[in-house]
Order: structure tokens, then C-alpha cells, then sequence
């Protein structure tokens, strides 16, 4: 009988010619352009995420593997500096602009957030020529902690326990766990059916990413530090480039903030430290000869033109499309984010538009927590009255306006926008979406080509600040955690 279904498939190839020429371009074409190694290093590298069946590897994935040095570093492979494109990171208490320590996992992370859309009704969005910029603010929250006691015991199903004891999702844990059914379907069909070539190609597969862990050690990062709560708020303003027409607002408890952001991703226990340097050259030989024997067999498949190749290429092409579709990166991501053996975050995620780039501006004044006070009560800053300010000294409190400077220079010009600011900020407040007083229109009559050209787009921001805050359930004007109402969860 084995004999007779191997006979059958070698009787297909010879009578449509046409599948043997499919069958010497499919194994090096999908070899060669549809595996993303560097994503897939990535996630393996934050939560240790990847199957260890899901390991073929192109000839510009194994480059990255083999580098003497990416063993030794310990940022994960794409947050490291030049292998993404970089964020600037503008501190709103103390003004540091600094490159975000980790830009791919940030970005992956966001990508896999619900995205919550707040309307911009103001009537300068009702104007032509405008220089729309967009905004998203992303609060942080540390995650729920975990029950106790009856109730706890009733909630132990295979999800529960399947979350407390991993980082990974339960998407991708039955996913691998299919991916091992489907890989021995594989692996004894080709033994049956005699497809040495195919079945060698199975048998690199594992092989090849143990060598690969052993190579990059994989455990879940934690976040540094961040198991010391911070009792004030921080807001860090987050962009490609200050000429940027996206920005991206993080806004939470500061330690969490700048554990992200500011500070590598930590690798969780013993696990986490680099492999000893006398056994890299030892594993980066194996792998490489793993890699070469990938390359040979799938060469070798191409010119036989038999069922080898298909085998080989339905094989890749099963973990292309698991990895992009089924188990994406951001995916991946998102459940670290939130995972108890990962970073334990809340994350919330708002999108809008703002008219131009001094409403948002006016929009990052009002919502810097780092404006104001501990709380409301305690933010009493003298307002000197009227348009004649001629200082250049920032009028709010320990110059907590620092972080705009790499957007606007500071100036006389930018002093009495920022007092404009300030009074039409101390005098709303406690209606955040009324307009300001008569007195402050006159003090700064509009004129679009004028001095105070930017006076129509003040309330505009804190109009946007206030909905943001409201849909947001942020701490409202206080820098203090869990100072003012928050939304419900």
C-alpha cells in the first residue's frame, strides 16, 4: 500500500509537467520573501513566544542571528538603536528629550489597542488650510491584582491557569499546540510516503529553534523597577520628529511611564542573563549549520521538482501565515503588556485631531499633570495681568513647560501665549467647556495675522483636554495618583 500512494504522487508530477515547475519555485521562493526573522526574534526575545516547529529561516534572517554581539546585548533585536526608527520622548516634569529605550515593543504594543475616538467640535476644525496634527493618549494603570480565597479556587479554569502561568496569550498557546499536531501530521506523512528531503526539512525545524533559544535565552521582560509605586502622575510626549504631524501622549503613574519608555526592558529571573560566552561560538556554529542545512534541503527539493518541495513549501508558508495572521507580533505584544509575568499594565488608548499645532500644544499644557499643583487646591500661581508681559520666564510652576522647547523655542511670544494659557486655564477650570471670561477676550482680542494670533486655539486645547480627561477617566488637574474622580473600569 505505501508503495502504491507513493507511486500515485510520483505519477502526478510526471503526467502535468506543470506541477513540477510549481514545484522548483515554490520551496526558495517562499524560503527567501516571506519570513520576517526579526519580528519573530523580537517577540521570542520579550515573552518567549514562538513555537519551536515555527523556526525557517531566510538568508537575511540568519545575518541577524549569527552577529557575534546580538547574543551579548540585552535589549530586545528591534529596540536596539537603527533597527527601527527611532522616538523622541519629551519629559512634561523635568523636559528631558530623550530616544524611547524600547520603539518596537512601544509600537507593537499600541498596534494591538482598541482605539477609542474622541470628536474634535470645535470651530476651528471647521476652517480650510488647516495644519491638522493627530493625537493619541495612552493612560497607564498597573493591572488588577489577582483574588484571593473562595473565589479564586471557583475561577481555576484552563484559561485562568493558562494566564497566571505564562505571558504568552491563550491564542498562541493553543496555536503552538495545534502548530505540534499539524508538524507531526507532516512529519510522518512525508516519512510514508518517502520524502527523505521533506522529512530531513521537518527534523531542522525543531532543532533549529532550540538552538535559537539557547542562543537568545527567551523569559518574559519586566518592566525596571516598576514594582515601586510612584505616588505623581507623568506625562511623556512621544513623536517620530518634532516636525511630526503624529504624536503620541503616555500619561499614568510615573514609574510606569518611564519604566517603558525610558529604561530597557528588564529579562525576568535567572533565565534573562546572556548565554556564557564560551559556549556562543559553539551554538552559533550548530545554528549555523542548521541554517545551511535549511538552505540545502529546500535547494535540493527545487531541483528534484517532486512532492519534496511541496511539502517543504506548504511547511513555511503554514508558519508565514500563522505568525502574520493568527499569532501577529502586536498581538503578541498587547498580551505581554498586560500579562502578570509581563509588564501588568491597564492601557487605555484615545485618538482625535486637533486644527493646528498650537492648539496642540494648548492641548499638551492643559493635560500635563506637571501643570498644576498636587491637587487644584494647592495650584496657586500668580497671573500677571494683562498682555504686557514682556519676561521670557515660563509662568507656570518650576518650569514645567521645559518639554515644549525642542518645539517652540521660548521667547517673549511664547511667555504670553503660555500666560494667556494659564489664566484661561485657572479661570475655566471649574467648567472646563465654557469659554474664557470677557476680560481675557479683550486682554487678548484676536488677530489671526497678529500677536496673538494663537488666542483662538487656547480653548480649543483645553476644550479637547478636559474631553480627554472626562472619556479618559484621568486624574483631573492633579499630580497626585487617584486625585479626582476616575472612570469605572
Amino acid at each position: 500500500m505505501f508503495e502504491q500512494a507513493t507511486q500515485l504522487l510520483k505519477d502526478i508530477v510526471g503526467k502535468y509537467p506543470w506541477v513540477s515547475e510549481v514545484a522548483a519555485i515554490l520551496p526558495l521562493s517562499a524560503l527567501i520573501d516571506f519570513i520576517d526573522v526579526p519580528q519573530k526574534l523580537h517577540i521570542h526575545q520579550l515573552m518567549s513566544a514562538v513555537p519551536l516547529w515555527s523556526w525557517p529561516v531566510t538568508p537575511s534572517g540568519s545575518q541577524l542571528l549569527l552577529l557575534e554581539e546580538a547574543p551579548k546585548q540585552r535589549e530586545c533585536v528591534l529596540d536596539r538603536f537603527g533597527r527601527s526608527i527611532s522616538l523622541h520622548g519629551l519629559d512634561g516634569r523635568y523636559g528631558d528629550d530623550y530616544l524611547v529605550a524600547n520603539p518596537e515593543t512601544v509600537r507593537l504594543v499600541l498596534d494591538s489597542l482598541p482605539v477609542t475616538d474622541i470628536p474634535n467640535n470645535h470651530d476651528n476644525m471647521k476652517e480650510s488650510n488647516l495644519r491638522l496634527q493627530n493625537l493619541e493618549v495612552n493612560s497607564k494603570e498597573r493591572g488588577v491584582p489577582a483574588q484571593d480565597g473562595p473565589s479564586r479556587s471557583r475561577s481555576w479554569t484552563l484559561s485562568s491557569w493558562l494566564s497566571r502561568t505564562s505571558s504568552a496569550s491563550i491564542s498562541y498557546q493553543v496555536t503552538s499546540f495545534l502548530g505540534w499536531i499539524a508538524f507531526l501530521g507532516c512529519l510522518i506523512a512525508a516519512i510514508f510516503f518517502r520524502l527523505h528531503i521533506a522529512t530531513a526539512f521537518f527534523a531542522l525545524m525543531p532543532t533549529t529553534g532550540l538552538a535559537v533559544t539557547l542562543m537568545y535565552p527567551g523569559s518574559p521582560r519586566r518592566l525596571l523597577n516598576s514594582h515601586k509605586p510612584s505616588e505623581y502622575n507623568r506625562m511623556v510626549v512621544v513623536a517620530e520628529h518634532m516636525n511630526a504631524t503624529d504624536w503620541v501622549v503616555f500619561y499614568g503613574e510615573s514609574t510606569l511611564v518611564n519604566s517603558l519608555l525610558n529604561t530597557p526592558l528588564e529579562p525576568a529571573g535567572r533565565q534573562g542573563a546572556s548565554t556564557k560566552n564560551k559556549k556562543l561560538p559553539l551554538l552559533r556554529t550548530i545554528l549555523r549549520v542548521f541554517v545551511l542545512g535549511q538552505w540545502g534541503l529546500a535547494i535540493a527539493a527545487a531541483a528534484t521538482k517532486d512532492w519534496n518541495a511541496f511539502f517543504i513549501s506548504f511547511w513555511i508558508i503554514f508558519c508565514n501565515v500563522t505568525h502574520a495572521y493568527v499569532i501577529p507580533p502586536r498581538h503578541q505584544a498587547g498580551a505581554w503588556a498586560s500579562a502578570k509575568r509581563g509588564a501588568d499594565l491597564l492601557l487605555k488608548r484615545y485618538a482625535m485631531t486637533v486644527s493646528s499645532r498650537r492648539a496642540l500644544l494648548s492641548t499638551l499644557l492643559a493635560l500635563n499633570p506637571d501643570s498644576f499643583g498636587e491637587t487644584a487646591a494647592q495650584t496657586e500661581v500668580t497671573v500677571k495681568k494683562g498682555a504686557e508681559n514682556t519676561s521670557t520666564q515660563s509662568p507656570f510652576p518650576d518650569g514645567t513647560t521645559k518639554f515644549l522647547d525642542p518645539i517652540l523655542k521660548p521667547g517673549r511670544a511664547r511667555s504670553a501665549w503660555e500666560q494667556a494659557t494659564l489664566e484661561a486655564l485657572r479661570e475655566i477650570t471649574p467648567q472646563l467647556f465654557q469659554s474664557p471670561h470677557e476680560e481675557w477676550n479683550v486682554r487678548y482680542r484676536e488677530q489671526y495675522e497678529g500677536q496673538f494670533y494663537w488666542k483662538r486655539f487656547i480653548a480649543e486645547g483645553i476644550s479637547l483636554a478636559a474631553s480627554i480627561r472626562e472619556q479618559g477617566g484621568l486624574d483631573k488637574s492633579g499630580r497626585k495618583v487617584g486625585f479626582g474622580p476616575r472612570a469605572e473600569p
